[in-house]
């Protein structure tokens, strides 16, 4: 088993690591939207900032030798509108890859 803690200038902070890699299975954490370049929160619409955390996902997947193309599951914890974001991002999305949630349980941080 391997952890990936940094990828380029994304990096855990200690307690997590940002992927871990089992049986050539990736198995990412959950990312917030965090801009490689300066590490700090990217505050935005939640477009915006749905955007940047799938893109430190696929940060991660490629410094783990993957593509998120090769995506098997996943869950995304935000409002509906943001699925519009998933299937601009994804060359293929099916129902069973995405979970979305109302905004009642949608996570975000503040600053």
């Amino acid at each position: 088993m391997e952890s990936i803690f940094e990828a380029g200038n994304l990096k855990s902070n200690g307690h997590y690591a940002l992927a871990v890699i089992h049986q050539n299975t990736v198995y990412v954490s959950g990312q917030f939207a965090i801009d490689p370049i300066t590490q700090e929160k990217k505050f935005g619409t939640i477009e915006e900032e749905t955007l940047q955390a799938l893109s430190n996902i696929e940060y991660i997947l490629k410094k783990a030798g993957s593509h998120k193309d090769n995506l098997i599951s996943s869950r995304y914890q935000f409002v509906r509108p943001c699925r519009q974001c998933l299937s601009g991002f994804f060359s293929r999305l099916s129902p069973s890859t995405v979970s979305c949630f109302d905004e009642r349980a949608a996570l975000r941080f503040s600053g």
